[in-house]
C-alpha cells in the first residue's frame, strides 16, 4: 500500500496525519506566521497635521517570508511519502499546493486539495483514512 500524509492547515499550525506500513502517526506543526493587522503611526505636534504611515511592505514581505518558512517545514516532513493529501480553510492550503509544485526536486504525488472547515481531531484522522483507502 502507498503512504498518505493527510495535511490539515491554517495561518496557525498544520495538523499532519501519517498512514504509512499500516501505522498511523499524527502531530502539529505550529505556525510563526503573524496574523495580526499592522497597527502604528503617529501625529505631528498639530493635530491636523501630517501623520506618519507605517510602511506595508515591510509588513507584507515579513509575511510572505514567515509563510514561506511555515511551507519548507511542512514540506521536509512530506520527503518520506508517495501521496500527500492538503485539506483546510481559506486559500493557505492553495498556497502550499503551489510552494510544493514548485519545488523542483519534490517527489511526492498531491492526491488532493479539498476545503474543510474546522474539524475534530477525529474527523481528520477519517478523512485522511477515506482518502488513503480510495488511492
Amino acid at each position: 500500500m502507498k503512504s498518505l500524509l493527510g495535511i490539515w492547515l491554517d495561518l496557525k499550525q498544520a495538523d499532519v496525519i501519517s498512514l504509512k506500513n499500516d501505522e498511523e502517526k499524527s502531530w502539529t506543526i505550529p505556525s510563526e506566521v503573524d496574523t495580526s493587522t499592522p497597527k502604528g503611526g503617529s501625529h505631528s505636534n498639530p493635530r491636523w497635521g501630517i501623520q506618519d504611515a507605517i510602511s506595508e511592505k515591510k509588513y507584507l514581505n515579513r509575511k510572505k517570508q514567515q509563510l514561506k518558512d511555515y511551507f519548507d517545514l511542512i514540506a521536509s516532513a512530506c520527503e518520506d511519502y508517495d501521496c500527500i493529501y492538503i485539506f483546510g480553510p481559506a486559500e493557505t492550503k492553495n498556497h502550499l499546493q503551489e510552494h510544493l509544485v514548485s519545488k523542483s526536486n519534490f517527489k511526492p504525488v498531491i492526491v488532493g486539495v479539498d476545503t474543510a472547515d474546522s474539524m475534530t481531531p477525529k474527523q481528520k484522522i477519517a478523512k485522511v483514512r477515506e482518502i488513503h483507502a480510495s488511492i
